[in-house]
């Protein structure tokens, strides 16, 4: 899978402004928003002044069983006595052009103020640009909550890293941390694209929508419905590696705007398009695809016969989760629907970190399950085909036994899969389903993780040992020949290929990056290449 050949454009839709939706509950961008597990990403750099830790100590925590904790130095660096700040917790999110809310309860003594690092692409590295965010504020004895707003509406930020910082000698505690997007329903964005398709909890405001272009082609027009009349828009140009590029426009009287494609350059690789204004965004993730690949898949998605419109429920754990927009599963839907335009939806409910067991708790709405709502609504509309891609976490092993039994074991997962299989046949009897195995990972990679992490006294996961993976495999190729299912072999492919660690984010040697996505598509359309989608209805 090589470089550029088409874009992929997907929408995440954001609202922000000054008011709240109408009792809609934010999400937080801190996926823990509490130190109850670890200190979760926030650290106190060697450069700045201060010492964070994490207090394990219910009797000084807000809630719960532990709290952050940053104590000055005596001397201030930069004018400032403390400072720590959390660039994991904030990874994933694309903070251009947006308003954010951060807030955390405290107690202590001296004066706390909040500011945010927003983080540019740069032509080589990325560049700093400090936020300011709150004026000084003393603290007291009691646990009170404190909040800051950061305005990133004029900078193409790809991230926005909040700061906790001590203007004066002294000490804060502080936990419940909250940092969401401010919201407001009177200020929309919304691209005017094809084949919007609503997300499923945990992205309840996700929609995706894919349009291409060849390589050495201009972006197409996009047209953007506003709720703001004769308001500037900002067009943010984020690519993943490179330097952005800034558009301006004006909307008409309706609140439309059009974003002049052939103005803005279209970086190989992959990005995203930020519309903004007034704190409401609109996200559009590109990718861009060899030629020759766009042609594999293009004629794989042109030989299947669909003779009806097809509904297809996915389901699945990070690998089907992360990149949405432009992984796989957005990509199959891209190539059916340019071959078969309008037959073609698809419903994606996966969970990152998910196995089957915790698959089928949520199902049956078992309390204390991650990310409970995920599944709401799934079945609002009878799905035609139900993909089922898991397996990574099924298979991890720990170093608390010395990585020797697997998360779920196979009794239960084909017991799992037989009571799932089951009630989907009740839900949808008609609907297609197809287990798909798991990916081949670098399971080298992932050992000498796990041996770093266990030689400093931590607990390790490891993730991918082969014959782990491949007794899953056996046993889901097992349930497919008994109970007449589709089996779709990933794991094998992608281990035959010389250069199979290619298709892995080289960072964990799990997760499929934008090559691996490309594969996967490739795969599944090729398994139903020359056939029907799905079997035509009886008369």
């Amino acid at each position: 899978m090589g470089k550029a050949f088409f874009s992929v454009i997907s929408a995440l839709l954001f609202f922000g402004g000054a008011l709240s939706l109408s009792g809609a509950e934010q999400t937080n961008i801190f996926k823990y928003g509490s130190f109850e597990k670890d200190h979760e990403g926030w650290s106190s750099h060697s450069y700045w002044a201060g010492t964070f830790r994490r207090i394990a100590d219910p009797k000084q925590a807000y809630r719960g069983k532990a709290c952050g904790w940053l104590k000055s130095d005596e001397t201030p660096r930069r004018k400032l006595y403390g400072r720590c700040d959390n660039t994991y917790a904030v990874r994933d999110h694309i903070a251009a052009g947006e308003r954010l809310c951060f807030s955390v309860m405290a107690r202590g003594s001296g004066k706390l103020q909040f500011s945010c690092n927003a983080y540019l692409s740069g032509d080589k590295e990325e560049t700093v640009l400090p936020v300011p965010g709150s004026h000084p504020v003393e603290l007291t004895s009691d646990w009170r909550e404190y909040s800051a707003v950061f305005d990133l509406t004029g900078i193409p930020a790809r991230r926005a890293v909040p700061v906790v910082e001590l203007a004066t000698q002294g000490e804060v505690f502080f936990d419940d941390v909250r940092y969401t997007v401010e919201q407001n329903s009177s200020r929309t964005i919304t691209p005017i694209l094809p084949m919007v398709t609503p997300g499923a909890e945990p992205y309840p405001a996700l929609a995706l929508a894919d349009v291409m272009v060849q390589e050495g082609e201009k972006l197409p027009s996009i047209r953007f419905k506003t709720s703001m009349p004769n308001t500037q828009i900002r067009f943010f140009m984020l690519p993943d590696s490179g330097k952005a590029t800034t558009l301006t426009a004006t909307t008409a009287e309706d609140g439309s705007v059009t974003m002049d494609g052939g103005a803005l350059p279209v970086p190989a690789g992959t990005g995203y398009l930020i519309a903004a204004a007034e704190g409401a965004t609109a996200r559009i993730a590109y990718d861009v695809i060899d030629s020759k690949s766009f042609n594999a898949m293009n004629g794989c998605a042109a030989g299947i016969k669909v003779d009806r419109p097809v509904h297809i429920l996915l389901i699945g754990d990070s690998l089907t989760d992360f990149d949405r927009g432009c992984n796989y599963a957005d990509k199959f839907l891209f190539f059916m629907d340019r071959n078969h335009p309008g037959k073609i939806s698809i419903l994606n409910v996966a969970v990152r970190g998910d196995f089957i067991l915790r698959q089928e708790d949520r199902y049956n709405h078992k309390k204390g399950t991650y990310a409970p709502r995920a599944y709401d609504g799934m079945f609002s509309k009878t799905p035609d085909m139900i993909f089922i891609l898991l397996g990574h976490n099924d298979t991890v092993t720990t170093s608390q036994d010395g990585f020797k039994t697997t998360k779920v074991s196979l009794a239960a997962q084909e017991a799992s899969y037989r009571r799932m299989i089951a009630e989907f046949r009740k839900r949808a009897p008609e609907a297609r389903i197809v287990l798909v195995s798991n990916t081949r990972t670098n399971y080298e990679f992932q050992k000498e993780k796990a041996r770093k992490t266990v030689a400093k006294g931590q607990k390790a996961s490891c993730f991918g040992k082969p014959e782990n993976m491949k007794a899953f495999n056996e046993v889901s190729k097992k349930l497919c020949k008994e109970l007449n299912l589709d089996y779709i072999d990933l794991y094998s492919p992608m281990e035959a290929r010389a250069d199979r660690d290619s298709l892995l984010r080289p960072a964990d040697g799990v997760h499929v990056n934008r090559q691996g996505n490309d594969y996967i598509c490739f795969l599944l359309l090729k398994h139903f290449y020359g056939g029907p989608l799905v079997h035509p209805q009886a008369e």
